[in-house]
């Protein structure tokens, strides 16, 4: 027996006050396959689906034990002995009241038709086969849920057999979870039968997966050849999952975009912004509102340049640029801009996706660092490098013109003197005054550079002529020199200055040389100068550079040689000792002077291996001058170098040459001028102190001519002063030089000292200081400096 063969016509339900069924015709009870006995004195809401409740509760109000009917009807299933469920609309159709009794009466009618008898249902369907090959799934469910028809794509699409779920539930096969979606649908469908109802929902495959339908309900119930719910569906699984990809996809997007440091944003083709994170305002100082585009919050220049390149085609390959960030409280900010174009099915390329990643810090650190490479970390001044940067892109300028610029190497005098009396931080104080003073000299569009050490160099671009060059030079000079405070003690610096005019025949490199070599032209004629550069500097700055080249090959090739000049008793006239003094036999020359080349070795460095050597050698051929009978074998003076005494090895060294020479240490005298001996003077004494504990004696160079302190000199280990010859050449038209001479001798007699008065030239001047008390000298007038060979004639006299 169907439904439709049970249900015919409304049932009718009449329930009391409390809710409780006082009243169920036949024909309801037969809709629920019990008598009516069976029904009466139960509660309404026992025979009626739990899920329905809320809904019986729009047709009747429970409560405070009377019932009372809305006027609503209510779209509820009514529970069958068997368990199934039946579905009916619970109409309000009358209400009773009376002193003993309320009741309320209504229709529960059946979403279930008859059959017309005229149908004829003998000849086959002609759309059933086209139902069956639907790519869809057709089903046919009563009401109640119960399936009456479903075509073969339900085993296409979900791998069951349509055979199968005829007369089951489809609520079996739905997902637990959709239970309550799908009620709601039948319950819509069933109250407004012309109006298919669409909706998606999972159902069971039968691998035991679900699978998302997207189906359509509607209420054919009235129509003969369904009589039922019509349902169709199609698998659309992929899609959801697509959709569920990019869900977790845009939900990552936004994600990363909230997360992300830098400001992400989404623009249109025409630049115009879509989308921006949080980041966007932070970086831009401008929100979404406040921007037109995104060439809208850069740099003017950077601005029109980038959409001048968008409008050119960047946009269909992207942007890569760092560029500014014109912030509206005025702050510039350096990101780097990315963008992508985004092509979509149609490729077409509607939108496009960048970055701005502010690296502000990254352009500060690089500034940092290209000032530090270029700029000097004392006085902030251009460094080496930047000069010859720009002086190679003025010197280049100046090609095929007449016009012409100026070089001026600018050198502090006796800086090194600064730095070893007072230490380093004064000499840093006098360079930083210097700078300050320099800048102020010098117009803005000329360069002023620290070139290395004490040495400055002011490019000067353009000038008019030569003289505008010398009398910058001659105002540095006097505007930089004077009085430096340093920690409350005046400093007082002078500088040597050496100009060169640069033309479109110049080069970097020539110009450098030539402002150097008058420089150094400056110094040798005083200090405290400007000199301009001219050919004969250069060809004497050639001659220097010939004279050390040939120096460093001097001592390989065996050229030096040891000369020696007497020193004589004044009082008796035999000689004493001797001079070791060294010339340069030099293969093209002939021999030099030590005024020809002691200079250059001393600067060029090639002194400290001189020196050793005339060590050596003087002491190896004083041993083999035979010393005639009732004689002292004579002293040998050396010269110690500025090097030697710097040295700390001296003092092994010496040792050595004693050990293996043989020679007495007593007659050896080691010569230092007063300049060494005020060069780090603790150092200097502590280390003639230890010559002395060898047996070898020390004295005193050129005594007059530095700046010793006499307190000092009593403290210093000193046996001989050598007057200095200045002093010896004024004693016989001098008054002043003979005071001065005397003084001199007076005061080395109080500190029980020997003179060795120099350069003495005539019997005058040997008059004069055997007067005084002279003990030894030595001049032409004696004898100029002898090979070795006729030292022995010498000394037999």
């Amino acid at each position: 027996m169907t439904v439709r063969d049970i249900v015919s016509e409304n049932a009718r339900i009449e329930i009391d006050r409390s809710g409780r069924v006082v009243a169920f015709d036949a024909q309801g009870a037969a809709l629920l396959g019990a008598e009516p006995s069976a029904l009466v004195g139960r509660a309404l809401v026992e025979l009626i689906n739990d899920s329905d409740l809320d809904r019986l509760e729009e047709a009747i109000i429970f409560g405070e034990g009377c019932s009372r009917s809305t006027g609503e009807s209510a779209i509820v299933r009514l529970l069958h002995a068997d368990g199934h469920s039946i579905w009916v609309d619970l109409v309000p159709v009358a209400e009773h009241n009376s002193p003993d009794a309320a009741t309320m009466v209504f229709d529960a009618r059946p979403f279930r038709r008859s059959e017309p008898a005229d149908v004829d249902t003998s000849e086959p369907d002609p759309y059933h086969a086209l139902v069956q090959r639907s790519a869809d799934i057709v089903m046919i469910v009563d009401p109640e849920g119960t399936v009456r028809f479903v075509n073969t794509a339900m085993e296409r699409l979900l791998g069951l057999e349509p055979d199968a779920l005829v007369e089951t539930n489809v609520i079996d096969i739905i997902h637990p979870d959709d239970h309550d979606l799908v009620t709601e649908v039948v319950v819509d469908v069933l109250a407004e039968p012309t109006e298919p109802q669409p909706f998606e929902f999972r159902t069971r495959h039968a691998d035991g997966s679900y699978r998302w339908i997207d189906a359509w309900l509607q209420n054919l119930i009235d129509n003969p050849a369904v009589g039922g719910l019509l349902g169709t569906g199609r698998d659309v699984t992929d899609r959801h999952r697509a959709q569920v990809a990019l869900q977790a996809s845009e939900a990552r997007f936004r994600s990363l975009a909230s997360s992300s440091p830098s400001a992400i944003f989404e623009v249109d083709d025409e630049g115009a912004l879509r989308f921006a994170n949080d980041r966007w305002r932070e970086v831009t100082g401008r929100t979404i509102a406040e921007t037109s585009d995104v060439f809208g919050v850069l740099e003017a220049s950077d601005a029109e340049r980038l959409r001048r390149r968008w409008r050119d085609g960047a946009r269909a390959v992207g942007l890569d640029e760092d560029v500014r960030v014109a912030r509206p409280d005025g702050e510039r900010r350096w990101v780097e801009l990315h963008t992508r174009p985004v092509v979509h099915d149609d490729d077409e390329m509607a939108t496009h996706v960048g970055i701005l990643h502010d690296v502000t810090d990254v352009h500060v650190a690089q500034d940092e660092l290209q000032h530090l490479a270029t700029h000097d970390s004392l006085t902030g001044l251009p460094n080496r490098a930047l000069l010859l940067e720009r002086l190679g892109v003025a010197v280049e300028a100046l090609a095929g013109t007449d016009q012409m610029l100026a070089l001026l190497f600018v050198d502090l005098d006796r800086f090194k003197v600064v730095n070893d009396s007072l230490g380093h931080h004064a000499g840093d104080a006098v360079l930083t005054a210097v700078t300050g003073r320099l800048d102020a000299l010098v117009r803005p569009v000329d360069l002023v550079a620290r070139f290395g050490g004490d040495e400055f160099v002011v490019l000067c671009d353009p000038i008019d002529d030569r003289e505008q060059a010398v009398a910058l030079a001659e105002r540095i000079r006097r505007e930089v020199a004077g009085g430096v405070d340093v920690d409350g003690e005046t400093v007082h610096v002078s500088v040597s200055v050496g100009v060169v005019i640069g033309t479109a025949q110049s080069t970097p490199e020539t110009l450098l040389r030539d402002a150097d070599v008058a420089m150094y032209a400056a110094k040798t004629r005083g200090r405290d100068r400007a000199q301009v550069f001219d050919d004969a500097m250069h060809r004497a700055a050639v001659e220097r550079l010939s004279v050390e080249a040939g120096l460093r090959r001097a001592l390989e090739r065996f050229e030096f040689r040891l000369h020696f000049q007497p020193i004589v008793d004044v009082a008796s006239g035999s000689v004493a000792g001797v001079e070791a003094l060294v010339r340069w036999e030099h293969p093209e020359r002939g021999l030099l002077a030590p005024r020809d080349f002691l200079g250059v070795a001393e600067e060029s460095g090639v002194l400290r291996a001189i020196g050793p050597w005339i060590l050596e050698h003087a002491c190896s051929q004083a041993v083999l001058w035979p010393t005639p009978p009732g004689r002292t074998p004579p002293a040998l003076f050396i010269n110690l170098t500025a090097a030697q005494i710097a040295n700390r090895q001296l003092v092994d060294t010496v040792e050595r040459v004693v050990a293996d020479t043989g020679i007495d240490p007593s007659r050896l005298v080691l010569e230092v001028t007063e300049g060494m001996l005020m060069t780090d003077a603790d150092e200097t004494a502590e280390l003639l102190a230890a010559l002395r504990t060898i047996g070898v004696r020390i004295a005193i160079d050129d005594f007059g001519t530095g700046y010793s302190s006499l307190s000092y000199l009593t403290r210093l280990p000193v046996d001989v002063l050598k007057i200095d010859q200045s002093f010896v050449a004024g004693l016989t038209s001098s008054d002043e030089d003979r005071e001065v001479t005397g003084a001199i001798i007076a005061l080395a007699h109080a500190l029980g000292l020997v003179t060795v008065a120099e350069g003495v030239e005539d019997p005058g001047q040997l008059e004069a200081l055997g007067m005084f008390g002279c003990e030894l000298a030595q001049g032409f007038w004696f004898s100029p400096p002898l090979p070795a060979e006729q030292v022995a004639e010498a000394l037999a006299r």
